[in-house]
């Protein structure tokens, strides 16, 4: 079984026409995806799969395909994955928190539901000053 590692966070955002997009330069990275055309998404769960292929095919050819932008800074997720996967609408996907796990042609998308502050009790606080 293949492990993925957590790479970085990202924030989803939607465009007016419905495209729901993410962009992670450590991810790119993890995953070798300049060597790829293509993700193909796939739901496990509540976790977004993204297998990159070198073909270059769309959600015309496979509804659940992307091709990779040519700067490669941004990708799409089908909207019935994110349906599927997450129960969301492209509207609800805006500014959604995103884990992001990669690795050589895999990536794996994770909702971030509790990644908001962190309350730091004063006597940490304390004790880091007397430190």
């Amino acid at each position: 079984m293949t492990q993925l590692e957590l790479v970085d966070v990202v924030t989803l955002h939607s465009y007016g026409d419905g495209t729901i997009a993410w962009g992670s330069a450590p991810a790119r990275h993890a995953a070798n995806l300049q060597d790829y055309g293509s993700l193909i998404y796939h739901v496990d769960d509540s976790t977004l799969f993204a297998v990159a292929t070198t073909e270059k095919i769309d959600g015309r050819s496979d509804p659940h395909a992307r091709r990779l932008r040519e700067d490669r800074r941004r990708n799409t997720i089908p909207k019935t994955d994110l349906e599927d996967g997450w129960g969301l609408t492209p509207a609800d996907a805006e500014d959604q928190r995103v884990a992001v796990y990669a690795a050589d042609a895999v990536i794996a998308l994770r909702r971030v539901e509790a990644l908001d502050t962190v309350d730091v009790p004063e006597d940490v606080l304390e004790a880091a000053s007397t430190a």
